[in-house]
């Protein structure tokens, strides 16, 4: 059985239950059920059926106490899943015993307001800044002051221990997604800490934001840099008729920068093409403890672009769009494109998105179509993929949800041929006051790993006692 716990959290859940709820503003509950079942074939011929249950609770706990100030506010989440077709003999097995009653906390933390601008949070949170994502468990001071009409900022920082670093034993995964075992230098270290701060300014449809962090762990053989970034990200509203969103970050450890991104969209009026494109640059990087570094990730620098039209007559978007990256084999990015072992892939694509009435019922259709291929058969090789999705609401409430998608690639790797894939997937949804009940069924056949079948039923509720 594996039941993870820690004192942060568990200090943090009684402090919810104890807090005089009955007279808070206001309570929130939000629950999510999810059976799933799956029969996939093994080449061997043997199946793989799992009986997953996976049961999500989260307790929202809004002036808890009850002084209609808003001052302080309670939040945990959790989470329950047990796989019921693992056979007995896997469940003591260190690989497989995470699929069997794993009890896991996803968040847990006090709110407090002392002022209104300014935000405490402590416990086990999930943060967001131009560096991406952090579910850390320690303590935020965030700082969000007006400096003008319309013009606000905000100064964060924080400190605490990465969940998914295993230094917490309900960070729910054996291994990190990270790459860092539980049995490594940093997952086994004697202690940890990442820490960073962020400031930003937001002017109504636009803001610009940097951040810092650093991430150290320690031994009895001395301390490690785990981690080291720095980053900013703005967004904005250019003119009436233009929107960009980018970010980029560098690791002071691979001293170069290993995330970019620009998104740019333009569109003159309703009845206008919409012109959308996008680039990116990706350094895979992993802590300095991780197995992965062993194999590295292959580099990339890409781009999109993409023309939508709307046509009034079919009641239709119509989109076109092509894609290509370049795969730096050398992980060396100072010569775009112009690597030793560089590796360039392209592709074109053409989608939809339609809405029509048949028998006084609407429908939803959306459907895309892409092909692409690898210059010299340096990379991956051709690859078609046809998806369609359509959706109609049967009876008032309820919806009948179909999505079919066709693959067909050609690996340039002579070990493989060609192949196809197909996937269909049947659902059906029914939204009530109190949540949306949903059903589905999804079967694939492939001639690369042969046929799966899989069966889903989910219940989610949200309620306001």
């Amino acid at each position: 059985m594996r039941i993870r716990g820690d004192i942060t959290a568990i200090t943090l859940i009684l402090l919810g239950l104890v807090s005089q709820t009955a007279t808070a503003q206001s309570i929130k509950v939000q629950s999510t059920s999810l059976a799933r079942m799956s029969q996939m074939l093994r080449s061997n011929g043997t199946v793989d059926a799992s009986r997953v249950f996976t049961q999500r609770v989260r307790l929202s706990v809004y002036d808890a106490t009850g002084s209609n100030d808003g001052r302080l506010n309670v939040h945990l989440s959790f989470r329950y899943s047990n796989d019921f077709g693992l056979v007995d003999r896997l469940k003591d097995d260190g690989a497989a015993d995470m699929y069997w009653n794993q009890a896991v906390i996803d968040e847990a933390y006090l709110q407090w307001r002392p002022l209104d601008t300014v935000n405490v949070r402590a416990g086990r949170f999930l943060r967001l800044d131009a560096l991406g994502p952090r579910d850390i468990d320690g303590i935020s001071l965030q700082l969000d002051p007006s400096l003008g009409r319309g013009v606000s900022g905000r100064l964060e920082v924080w400190a605490g221990r990465d969940v998914f670093f295993e230094t917490s034993p309900l960070s729910g995964e054996a291994w990190d997604i990270q790459g860092v075992p539980e049995d490594s230098q940093a997952g086994s270290a004697d202690w940890t800490l990442s820490g960073g701060i962020r400031a930003g300014l937001h002017h109504r449809s636009a803001g610009v934001e940097v951040a810092w962090l650093r991430r150290v762990y320690s031994d009895a053989e001395g301390d490690y840099l785990g981690e080291e970034r720095v980053g900013a990200a703005m967004h904005g509203q250019i003119t009436d008729d233009l929107n960009i969103v980018s970010r980029a970050s560098y690791h002071t450890i691979l001293a170069d920068v290993d995330r970019a991104s620009l998104l740019a969209a333009w569109r003159s009026g309703p009845v206008t093409p919409t012109l959308s494109l996008g680039f990116e640059r990706i350094v895979p990087w992993f802590d300095t403890g991780s197995i992965f570094n062993l194999f590295g990730a292959q580099p990339y620098e890409g781009g999109w672009f993409k023309v939508s039209q709307p046509i009034a007559a079919l009641n239709s978007e119509i989109d076109v769009r092509t894609f290509g990256r370049i795969y730096e084999g050398d992980q060396d990015l100072v010569d775009f494109g112009q690597g030793s072992a560089d590796a360039t892939t392209w592709g074109l694509g053409m989608g939809h998105d339609t809405r029509f009435s048949l028998f006084e019922h609407p429908f939803t259709w959306r459907s895309v179509g892409t092909y692409s291929d690898s210059i010299d058969d340096a990379y991956g090789g051709a690859r078609a993929l046809i998806q369609t999705m359509l959706s109609v609401e049967a009876v008032r409430d309820v919806f009948i949800q179909t999505r079919g998608l066709w693959l067909w690639a050609n690996p340039s790797n002579e070990r493989y041929t060609a192949g196809t894939g197909v996937t269909g997937t049947l659902g059906l949804e029914w939204r009530t006051e109190l949540g949306r009940l949903s059903a589905a069924v999804e079967s694939s056949q492939t001639t690369f790993q042969g046929g799966n079948l899989q069966a889903f039923l989910s219940f989610d509720v949200e309620v306001w006692p």
